[in-house]
């Protein structure tokens, strides 16, 4: 039967499909009310001290295991293509392998597009896309304090992640290699959107 690798959580909705369940497991296996309530995020300011946190408990330390765990899936499934989300940060460990020695990798994204554009805000303010020159120039403004205060610390936190799970490094902002890295991307949006893809 065909793997579905996800958390416990989706235990019963993997198995309806007549799938095989995989559970995450160690540091992917995230329990999302034990992380809210941690003691050191409860500490920290709604912003990029906060994302920044999250970034680091949510994408990147899961990484090593995440891997792992598709490794071990490998071994016993042939398989032609990984279907993953934006957030399965593990599968940029996957993609520095030689096509030749991994399944594709297609990202399904049903969250925000990650992808860097001109007209848009860093990825993690959520703001509408410029529709002047001088919005333009606001939000390239906003990018560089953006990467400055947040975007440097992160790729730093990823990249060290993806070396332990014996990936490379990202050259780029991990938000774009996340769709860039990947063998095709699908993005739920408007058209729009999926042009930029």
């Amino acid at each position: 039967a065909l793997p579905i690798y996800t958390g416990e959580d989706f235990r019963r909705e993997a198995l309806a499909t007549g799938a095989r369940f995989v559970p995450l497991t160690g540091s992917a296996a995230i329990d999302y009310q034990e992380l809210a309530a941690a003691p050191r995020r409860m500490k920290l300011q709604p912003g990029l001290e906060m994302m920044r946190f999250g970034v680091e408990h949510v994408l990147a330390n899961p990484i090593p295991d995440q891997v792992r765990g598709i490794d071990a899936i490998l071994r016993n499934f042939s398989a032609d293509a990984i279907l993953t989300d934006t957030i399965f940060v593990g599968t940029l460990a996957i993609a520095s392998r030689p096509r030749n020695q991994r399944p594709a990798l297609v990202r399904c994204g049903t969250s925000v597009l990650t992808l860097s554009d001109p007209t848009l805000a860093p990825v993690v303010l959520g703001r509408l896309p410029a529709t002047t020159e001088e919005g333009n120039a606001q939000y390239a403004a906003l990018k560089r304090q953006v990467k400055e205060e947040f975007g440097d610390d992160a790729n730093a936190v990823v990249n060290r992640n993806l070396v332990r799970a014996g990936g490379v490094e990202v050259s780029s902002d991990f938000f774009d290699a996340i769709v860039t890295e990947m063998d095709l991307n699908l993005q739920i949006g408007r058209a729009s959107c999926r042009e930029r893809v």
